[in-house]
Order: structure tokens, then C-alpha cells, then sequence
């Protein structure tokens, strides 16, 4: 009917992929996929609209995660049995709900809290008991909590003794209550609970699964917030642990099970302590090995949205006293015996932390280029103007440029003896050409920049250079701004676009990111080669770069894959910025050579990472691979694909 190569059967084709689609995911994600696609490579359309979103976000936000969602289906109850049937463990967990009515109304918090258990009694997983611990200034709880009442008693929800309450005075902290009673409880897993959060029904089955084939001390799950007319909300979905990320930023919050004998090991929660929870969890991921902090990626925590400082959910988290924080980040450093400045911003509401040098290495700055003398020349002078860590040589890599660019690199040369011009006079393979300027570096520590950078910050080879003298961090990276100041580069992470992506780009110069992940440092499965610093040792132990076969594409990926693969850690260091030009001398791949190179880098990088790729521990499942704005995913991940294996 039409020809192969016809306008009209390309039409017909994408329609049919658009229906094809639909049918799979849903119009919203059609929608979705369209406006992506509208928006151009540097989204102008998304930004020149951007006060009307923000306005119309929180409305837009709260019904697209409504429509989110409506696709998630569980189990029958009959299935979920079978399952806890098949079981070879099954633990004791005790609740802790806490509630005060120095914070609320006496008959507001009576109906949280019975709410809270409400959901309690719905739990699938029957084996917990829980703990009300109570500041009211009615001396019989049960007098006026008429739902404690309503059960008719323990019976009558499934096990003896599975309610227990405390009524604490105005002189007595939750904190000593909890450590006196945790002496008393035989349960091995802990679980704290503020009035009026509820947990699904599936959430202590998704718990006890993952302990029937993992280890763990510390577990934690999504979470979301619900109003006062139950409509469900701006959820956290949260990367793996991340214990830079942690130590700055408490992206974990709740939902949180412990085990008992930790906390107890490590004396219980700090009494003295603004922020229980926060510190309780620092101090123990201290005591315990990473791999035993375990995430569930799956909605299984609903916060009462309050939005009040004081409430007792968010002392105990520090989510609104982020000031108060500093002084336990502080303590936590010391523990460490990280010397550190701890820098508290008071209008961003964030936390900065830089490390103080241990020793001073030269650091080698490898710049490869060919020509563009311009471009090279705003970034040689942004280095020798700007930084103010001097202990560094900048090696110049030629990659057969013209004769007067090099006479005018040689002048710039000449004059100054921090400057080496090297010379590789081979088509171009940017692998090859780090790896030939590494084998000519005399610096401990090694930086890849790209020749299309300029640097805004002065300290940025200090404060870069405190994290990358530590042994167990691999490749440090920067955050990079297009020319008209909307972010470049926030990290990379894998599965994005089938490879990987950079999350958050196009963002706002301003934007402080998901869950602040533009402000605070983070570990990161990759950073961009465009700016880089390593050990010398390390990129030797890994090989280098893979000059045979990702000349181009995704070898900065690969490199820190490999990195992360020998067990370092890659970190994104949101202080240090920078104005990447972003492929000014390499230009794109338009030519069909340059495209079936590219073609193949893709093949070299699923066979090589397969799944990996798609698992990326810093970025959460429920967030789209479709696009680089962290989305929702459309459709949701199935409940089997998002438990771990």
C-alpha cells in the first residue's frame, strides 16, 4: 500500500507504537512521552512555563500519584497467607506509637491514634504487639481513648497482650521511657510509630520476606503523606543507603525497623538527643556493616501530613529543625574521626560538610582538545585565575589540531611552568587519549576535565581532593551548568534512556532537586568524565578507560562502574560547580560512521552491565527511565520486581 521508506507508513508506524503503548501503560504515560518529546534537548518549553507549574504543581503532583497509584494491585489475602505459611522465620516486632498532647488537641489525638492502630489491626504479618507510650495529662487513658475500648479488649484482635500503654508526665521524655522498656520487651525487631501514620496492610509481610533470605540490622521503606481527607501524597522514593547522603540530609525518615540487641549495644536513644531518631540511626549504621542496611522500594509508610515544626514526628526526624542537626553531624564525624567543617545554611535550610586536606598531592589536570583555542583558553584561565589550591600541573593533550592552535597553546605554555602541552596525534578515541595523559602525569591524583569547562568555584580542587583522599571513595564528581544556567550534570544515573542519564538535568540553577539531592553530597553509580578526579592508583587498578571499545560513549560510565565494582564509592559534590559548554571541539554523531560507532558503545555497555543497568542503588524503581526529571515510572513496577532478590 505505501512505500517502505513512506512518510505516511512512518505515520501509521508511530501510531501504532503510540496504541501499542497506551494499552501497556496508560495514557498518562503517553502524555508524558509527548511532552518530553516536545520539549526539545534543553526544555526552553518546560522552563518559560515554570511559574505556572509551580503553582499548579502540588494539585498536578497529588492527582498523577492518585492515577500512579490506581495500578499497583496486591495479592489476595489467601496468597499472602501461603506465603507466610512457607516461612522458616518468623519474629516477634514490637510497636512503639507515640503520641502527645503537649503538640495537639486532646480529641485530634485521640482520632490519630486511632487511626494508627486501625492500621495496625490490619496488618497481614500477625506476630507483633504494640507499646502506646502517651503524654496526657488524663490520668486513664483508657477513660478517654473509647477505641482502646472498642477492641473489646486483646482478644479480640488476635494474640494476648498485643496491646501494651504507658502514660508518661510532663517530666518524662519518650527517649528514657522507650530504653526503660526496651529491657522489658522480647521482640527482636523495633518499629517507632507517631500518631496518625498508618502502614499498609502488606507492609510487616514485605518486612519479615526480605529477612527470610537477607541479613539485616537496619531496614526502611517509601513513604507518602495522606491529609485530613485521606488523599495520598508527594511520595519519597529513596535510593539505597547512602551514608554521605545520610549524614547531611535525613532522606530516610520512616518507615524504620531495628533490630533490638543493636540498640541496645549501642546504649539505646540518646536522651539528651533534639533529634532521636536521627541520631539513633547514625549511631548505629557507625556500629553495623553498610550491607546490612537494607531498602524496601515500596510505599509501605503513610505520614500524617502536619505541618507544624513542633510536631513530635518531625523533632524526632529533624525535618524542620535541619539547624539542630549540625551539632549531631558533628558528633558523628568525630565518631568517625573525619575532620570536618559542618556549614549550616539558614535560608536554604541545608547542610554542607568539607573535609580538611590531609596532605597537599599534586593533582594532574588532564584537558584533551583540538582546536577551539577560544574554548580552552576560557578554561585554562578559569583555573590559573580562580583556584586557590596551587598544587597542580594541567597537561594539555593534542588531538591533531591545527598548526596555529598549537603555536598559540605553545605561547600559553611558555609562560607558565603549571602548563605541559602533550601531543597524541591519533583519531580520536578520548579513552586512549586519557589513558595516554595518565601515563604522563606525575600527580597522585588524577582530574579529567573536558576543554569546554569553566570554573566557578575557587575551592574546587580542596574541597574535591577532601573526599577523594579517603580509601574507600572512587571518582568525585562535579556539578555542571549549561551556559544559560540550567544544570548539566547532578550525577549519572544508569537504565536512563537504556544506558544511563544525568538525573536532574535542566533544572533550575535554584532547584534544590529530589529530596534535596542538588544540595547535598551523595554517592552516585557514575559521574561525567567532563569533570572528574580520581586516585592514580585506582584508575590503574581498574584499567583505565576502555580504549578499545568505548572510544567515545560512556566510558566515563563504564570507568566508574568498574570503580564501583572494586567496592568505592562514586560521589557527586554539589558545592563545587562549574559552566560545562558540553561538546564544542567533538561536535555530535550525524555522520552513519559516527552512528554505528554509537550503536555499538549501547551493545558494548548492555552486554557488559546487563541488568546492572537497570539497578541502579542511588536511584529509586518507582522513578521513570523514560526521562532524566526523576517522574513517576508508568506503569508501576509489579510487586515481585521491587522486592530483592
Amino acid at each position: 500500500m505505501f512505500n517502505s521508506n513512506s512518510p505516511m507508513k512512518r505515520l501509521f508506524l508511530k501510531i501504532y507504537n503510540i496504541i501499542q503503548y497506551w494499552q501497556i501503560s496508560g495514557w498518562i504515560a503517553v502524555v508524558r512521552k509527548i511532552y518530553v518529546r516536545l520539549q526539545g534537548p534543553q526544555r526552553q518549553f518546560y522552563w518559560k512555563r515554570w511559574t505556572i507549574y509551580q503553582k499548579l504543581f502540588p494539585f498536578w503532583q497529588q492527582w498523577i500519584y492518585q492515577q500512579w497509584k490506581s495500578f499497583i494491585s496486591c495479592p489476595e489475602p489467601q496468597d499472602w497467607q501461603k506465603e507466610i505459611n512457607s516461612w522458616h522465620y518468623h519474629p516477634q516486632i514490637d510497636i512503639f506509637l507515640l503520641g502527645s498532647e503537649m503538640n495537639t488537641s486532646p480529641n485530634l489525638l485521640s482520632h490519630l491514634l486511632e487511626q494508627s492502630f486501625i492500621s495496625l489491626q490490619k496488618q497481614i504479618y500477625p506476630h507483633w504487639r504494640m507499646h502506646l507510650l502517651l503524654k496526657s495529662s488524663h490520668v486513664t487513658p483508657l477513660s478517654f481513648y473509647p477505641w482502646l475500648l472498642k477492641t473489646g479488649g486483646p482478644e479480640s484482635i488476635g494474640q494476648p497482650n498485643q496491646i501494651k500503654y504507658e502514660t508518661l508526665t510532663q517530666d518524662t521524655s519518650f527517649a528514657t521511657k522507650f530504653n526503660q522498656m526496651m529491657e522489658k520487651i522480647s521482640g527482636e525487631w523495633i518499629i517507632i510509630l507517631f500518631a496518625g501514620d498508618q502502614l499498609s496492610p502488606h507492609t510487616l509481610h514485605e518486612v519479615i520476606y526480605l529477612l527470610q533470605n537477607h541479613q539485616a540490622d537496619i531496614i526502611y521503606t517509601d513513604h507518602d503523606h495522606f491529609n485530613h481527607r485521606s488523599k495520598y501524597h508527594t511520595p519519597s522514593f529513596k535510593p539505597d543507603w547512602s551514608p554521605w547522603y545520610f549524614l547531611t540530609h535525613n532522606y530516610i525518615c520512616n518507615l524504620c525497623v531495628f533490630r533490638r540487641d543493636i540498640i541496645q549495644k549501642i546504649g539505646g536513644i540518646d536522651q539528651q538527643s533534639h533529634v532521636p531518631l536521627y541520631d539513633l540511626i547514625l549511631r548505629m549504621s557507625e556500629f553495623i556493616e553498610p550491607d546490612r542496611i537494607l531498602h524496601i522500594p515500596q510505599v509501605l509508610y503513610h505520614h500524617w501530613t502536619d505541618k507544624s515544626p513542633n510536631s513530635l514526628a518531625n523533632q524526632w526526624y529533624g525535618l524542620q529543625q535541619k539547624e539542630g542537626t549540625s551539632e549531631h553531624i558533628q558528633h558523628a564525624l568525630q565518631r568517625r574521626q573525619i575532620n570536618a567543617t559542618v556549614t549550616y545554611n539558614s535560608q536554604r535550610h541545608t547542610t554542607a560538610l568539607f573535609p580538611a586536606l590531609q596532605t597537599t598531592p599534586l593533582v594532574s589536570i588532564i584537558i584533551p582538545f583540538r582546536d577551539q583555542f577560544p574554548v580552552l583558553h576560557t578554561a585554562i584561565s578559569s583555573i590559573l585565575k580562580k583556584t586557590t589550591y596551587q598544587h597542580f600541573e594541567i597537561l594539555l593533550v593534542d588531538n591533531q589540531s591545527l598548526e596555529s592552535t598549537r603555536q598559540q597553546i605553545g605561547n600559553l605554555v611558555n609562560k607558565n611552568q603549571q602548563l605541559k602541552l602533550l601531543s597524541y596525534p591519533h583519531p580520536f578515541n578520548y579513552s586512549a587519549i586519557n589513558n595516554f595523559a595518565v601515563s604522563q602525569a606525575n600527580g597522585d591524583f588524577l582530574v579529567l576535565l573536558n576543554n569546554d569547562i569553566e570554573v566557578l568555584t575557587p575551592k574546587w580542587l580542596e574541597w574535591m581532593l577532601a573526599y577523594a583522599q579517603y580509601p574507600q571513595h572512587g571518582a568525585i564528581g562535579a556539578k555542571l551548568y549549561y551556559p544559560n544556567g540550567l544544570i548539566q550534570h547532578a550525577g549519572v544515573t544508569t537504565g536512563i534512556f537504556g544506558i544511563a542519564g544525568h538525573s536532574h538535568r535542566f533544572f533550575h540553577n535554584d532547584d534544590q532537586g529530589y529530596s534535596l539531592c542538588l544540595e547535598n553530597i551523595h554517592e552516585v553509580s557514575a559521574v561525567t568524565a567532563a569533570c572528574l578526579m580520581v586516585r592514580k592508583e585506582l584508575y590503574h587498578q581498574v584499567d583505565g578507560m576502555d580504549a578499545e571499545y568505548l572510544s567515545v560513549a560512556f566510558n566515563d560510565v563504564d570507568f566508574c562502574l568498574r570503580l564501583q565494582q572494586h567496592g568505592y564509592s562514586n560521589l557527586f559534590l554539589p558545592t563545587v560547580k562549574m559552566i560545562h559548554y558540553e561538546s564544542l571541539s567533538r561536535g555530535k554523531d550525524i555522520t552513519p560512521a559516527q552512528q554505528k560507532r554509537a550503536s555499538q558503545e549501547i551493545e558494548i555497555m548492555q552486554k557488559r552491565w546487563g541488568t546492572r543497568l537497570f539497578y541502579d542503588p542511588f536511584y529509586n524503581p518507582n522513578l521513570t527511565l523514560d526521562a532524566e526529571d526523576l517522574f513517576l515510572r508508568f506503569p508501576p513496577l509489579p510487586l515481585k520486581k521491587l522486592r530483592i532478590p
